[in-house]
């Protein structure tokens, strides 16, 4: 017995479709779900300045729960480098370098009042990667 997983389903052929047994497609999540993911993912909330912006995050940004986890643990990894609670600088960072890696655009407007954590153009950072 194999479960495979994956968020490309459309990229399975058709003859190794036949050879499944069962499929099953899980959807992303919704804002709500999001939100849930967000709040709950890190278990020590002791680390979290107060008051992050969750829910912004949730309805702004449509990512399944695989990229808020890592992006939550990248900005623990962030906060405690620095000895700082971790707070929208991080989380900004870290959701910058989880974008770039799923090779995603990064829509400056999208963080609104955050953009100004995201990484200025002209310090080695691909610039096509960012709008104008």
């Amino acid at each position: 017995m194999s479960i495979l997983a994956t968020n490309l389903y459309n990229n399975f052929d058709s003859a190794f479709m036949r050879r499944l047994t069962y499929a099953v497609r899980l959807d992303s999540p919704n804002a709500a779900a999001r939100f849930l993911l967000w709040t709950t993912m890190l278990k020590d909330k002791s680390i979290l300045e107060e008051d992050l912006p969750f829910r912004f995050l949730a309805d702004k940004f449509d990512l399944p729960g695989a990229n808020i986890k890592a992006i939550l643990f990248s900005a623990a990894y962030m906060a405690g480098a620095e000895e700082k609670h971790v707070g929208m600088s991080h989380i900004v960072r870290a959701m910058e370098y989880e974008y770039r890696k799923l090779g995603r655009f990064i829509d400056r407007e999208a963080f609104g009042s955050y953009a100004k954590y995201l990484s200025m153009q002209g310090r080695g950072i691909d610039r096509l990667a960012y709008r104008k």
